[in-house]
């Protein structure tokens, strides 16, 4: 019986030491200041900065200077699909930014011509010869 009882104490020991450990779950969880938007526009005006490129959309909801910065890890691609959007013919591009406006991803529809997202489909082949299917 005294055993019984000596096992029952150190199980309930456990379970306490259990609940008083720290929760993961405000580690693990996105914090606010790094919530993402998506949002698709057409680019109204591109700005050459010293850390990036200022981005103004043309669109309602999303107003204000968008930050693309050099650092971004496909910042070229990014840029020529901005640009491109500027164009008078241009596309919107669909965009990921975080809260504080610095944006994170670009991609533009899928190209009609070919029926692949050029710039997100790691398959994809450019031919210099060929026009840029879109």
């Amino acid at each position: 019986m005294l055993k019984f009882f000596f096992l029952v104490l150190i199980g309930l020991t456990n379970a306490e030491a259990q609940n008083k450990q720290p929760k993961t779950q405000i580690y693990e969880s996105e914090p606010e200041s790094k919530k993402m938007t998506q949002f698709s526009a057409k680019v109204r005006v591109l700005r050459e900065e010293s850390d990036g490129v200022e981005v103004f959309f043309e669109s309602e909801g999303k107003s204000g200077a968008f930050l693309l910065p050099k650092s971004a890890e496909n910042y070229s691609s990014f840029l020529k699909s901005l640009e491109e959007s500027q164009k008078s013919k241009g596309s919107a591009v669909s965009v990921t930014a975080d809260e504080n406006k610095i944006i994170k991803s670009i991609s533009k529809p899928v190209s009609q011509k070919t029926g692949i997202d050029v710039l997100n489909d790691p398959n994809f082949k450019w031919n210099p010869g060929e026009s840029g299917g879109g």
